[in-house]
C-alpha cells in the first residue's frame, strides 16, 4: 500500500521487522515544567513482524545535563473526557556529546488511542520521571504526527487536509527563508539598473523593470503552488 510522503518505512531481512515511522521527529516545546529538559523530540512507530505481531508506540527523546530517568514515569494524555496513562520503555540512555545525557524511551498504545489524538478537540500531555515532570505545549505538532501516522497506517482517506494545510504552510515558510535574500538582491540590483537606464538608455530601465516584474512574479507563483499542493504521496 503507498503511504504519505511523511512517513519512512524499513524493512529488516534479519529479524524479520518492518518499521513505519515519521520521517521526522517533531521537536516539541514545554510548558510547566520541574525538569531541566533540553530539545525534546516526540515521534510515532509502528513495528510489524512476519508472525503478524504489530506494536504501535509514540517515542520520546529528550537531552538534560546528568540523566532524568524517564524509564521511571509515565505519559499521561487527556483527550477530550478519555484519560491514556502510558509506561515507558527504554530505548536507549547515554552519555552525550561531552556534558549532556540523551535518553529515549517509548510508549505503546492501541489503533483506538492514535485515533482518539487524532479526532480529540482538546489534548493535554505530561510526562513525568517518578519525582518531576513536564507538560507539551506543542500540540499541534502532537496531533500532526498522529494524523500522518493513521492515514500512513489505516485509512489514506483521512486527515488530508489537515495534514497538508500544516505541512504546504511549513514548506512556504522554508522557501520564502531561502529565497528571500535573493528576492531582496534582484530588487536591489534591477533598481540600480532602472536609476542608470534613465541617465543613459530607455531600453535599460524596460529591462530592468522586466527583471523585477518576471523574478517577482515566479516568486509569487511558487509560493502559491507550495501552499496549495495536494500531494501527500
Amino acid at each position: 500500500m503507498a503511504m504519505n510522503k511523511f512517513v519512512v518505512s524499513e524493512y529488516d531481512q534479519f529479524v524479520q521487522k518492518n518499521v513505519v515511522k515519521l520521517k521526522e521527529t517533531l521537536k516539541i516545546e514545554t510548558k510547566n515544567s520541574n525538569l531541566m529538559v533540553i530539545t525534546p523530540e516526540i515521534g510515532f512507530r509502528h513495528l510489524s513482524f512476519n508472525d503478524n505481531e504489530t506494536v504501535l508506540v509514540i517515542d520520546l527523546t529528550v537531552t538534560s545535563r546528568s540523566g532524568l530517568g524517564m524509564n521511571n514515569g509515565q505519559m499521561m494524555i487527556i483527550l477530550d473526557d478519555k484519560r491514556l496513562i502510558l509506561d515507558p520503555h527504554e530505548s536507549y540512555s547515554e552519555p552525550y556529546l561531552d556534558s549532556f545525557h540523551i535518553e529515549s524511551d517509548y510508549y505503546k498504545i492501541e489503533q483506538s488511542d492514535l485515533k482518539a489524538i487524532c479526532d480529540a478537540k482538546a489534548v493535554s500531555i505530561r510526562v513525568t520521571n517518578g519525582d518531576g515532570y513536564f507538560e507539551i505545549a506543542s500540540i499541534d505538532k502532537f496531533i500532526w504526527g498522529a494524523q500522518v501516522m493513521y492515514n500512513a497506517l489505516f485509512d489514506k482517506t483521512l486527515y488530508v487536509k489537515e495534514i497538508l494545510e500544516v505541512s504546504n504552510k511549513r514548506d512556504q515558510e522554508a522557501y520564502v527563508q531561502k529565497h528571500k535574500t535573493g528576492l531582496v538582491w534582484a530588487w536591489i540590483l534591477c533598481s540600480i539598473t532602472i536609476i542608470i537606464g534613465v541617465f543613459t538608455a530607455w531600453w535599460v530601465v524596460v529591462i530592468g523593470v522586466a527583471v523585477i516584474a518576471f523574478v517577482q512574479y515566479r516568486y509569487s507563483v511558487k509560493k502559491s503552488e507550495i501552499l496549495n499542493s495536494t500531494q501527500i504521496e
